[in-house]
């Protein structure tokens, strides 16, 4: 599974929003997890498409980097990370953030919600090491500017929820639906693929042409972050999209 949320985050419309003088205190907060938490700290800025990655102790635990040492990435995707994270945990965190980014991009406050699941990594030589993995989205203007990925050892499973930070109330991830994700015509489409269809016969039931069958497929995938037509009915499924 690769860059979770490519097309949800990327698309949002960032314009008129050039000056970034939080940018520094951002860094500053994600330096002072990895330091205080011993956290892998990751903070991206989707309108630029980067990444700073702070590794406090936890990444020398996992075998990534020395604590202290700072990675910037010309991408969002921290996949030195992300590579660590076992296959089926990894679709699964990919569903939960799309849950949440839907959360926040349909009016919950940004700046008193947080994500929080727990994951299974490797270390260097293989071995299983569990940890919790928490993300901030941070709004400039209208969209969400910046995230905040947060990986640290955890020693037992954390319920998968959205925390309000000022009450310590949860919702679950099954109570979050996906509405939003994709377009109520994409969700027709991909429920077709679902029943067998060929793309030839979802053209001929739709009464579109094949050209906008194969557009409408390859806007899910992308928009899911699928492998296969399998995979992304499986979490649409997940996702009560069909």
């Amino acid at each position: 599974m690769n860059r979770i949320l490519d097309r949800q985050l990327l698309m949002q419309e960032f314009s008129g929003y050039d000056s970034i003088p939080e940018l520094e205190a951002y860094l500053a907060v994600a330096s002072a997890y990895s330091m205080t938490e011993n956290a892998v700290s990751v903070l991206s800025d989707l309108k630029e498409r980067t990444s700073h990655i702070f590794y406090g102790g936890f990444g020398q635990t996992l075998g990534i980097a020395g604590k202290g040492t700072v990675h910037r990435l010309k991408t969002i995707w921290e996949e030195e990370i992300l590579c660590r994270i076992s296959s089926a945990d990894l679709e699964r965190k990919q569903l939960e953030e799309l849950r949440f980014f839907e959360f926040i991009r349909h009016g919950a406050s940004a700046d008193e919600h947080y994500m929080q699941s727990s994951l299974v990594m490797r270390d260097a030589v293989g071995r299983e090491v569990k940890a919790l993995h928490r993300i901030f989205y941070f709004r400039h203007g209208k969209s969400v500017r910046f995230a905040l990925c947060l990986y640290t050892p955890v020693m037992h499973d954390v319920l998968a929820a959205i925390v309000h930070s000022p009450t310590g109330k949860l919702v679950p991830m099954n109570m979050c639906g996906g509405a939003g994700i994709l377009s109520a015509r994409e969700c027709e489409v991909l429920a077709l693929v679902e029943e067998g269809l060929s793309s030839k016969d979802i053209a001929a039931r739709l009464s579109i042409s094949l050209h906008t069958v194969s557009r409408h497929r390859q806007n899910i995938m992308f928009k899911l972050r699928a492998c296969n037509s399998a995979q992304a009915c499986r979490m649409a499924k997940s996702l009560n999209l069909i």
